[in-house]
């Protein structure tokens, strides 16, 4: 579960963006095909409407979980 705040109403964003964004840096800690990662999935539970932020927080659920250098580049809960 992660919660992102200051996101101001009316920014398009989708979950497949966010799940680029996880992929590209999951190859930026060396996690790439090579390691055999599964691609991450976002599941976007509030703070969007029709694709667009609402101005309130954001509440993401990532479905696999990986740990890169220490950090968890998406984790479940």
């Amino acid at each position: 579960m992660g919660i992102v705040e200051g996101m101001p109403a009316g920014i398009s964003i989708s979950a497949g963006y966010i799940n680029h964004q996880i992929q590209r840096l999951q190859k930026a800690h060396g996690l790439d095909a090579g390691a055999k990662v599964a691609p991450p999935a976002v599941e976007v539970l509030s703070g969007m409407k029709s694709g667009k932020t609402l101005g309130s927080p954001i509440a993401l659920r990532c479905i696999q979980s990986h740990r890169a250098g220490g950090s968890i580049l998406c984790s479940d809960s």
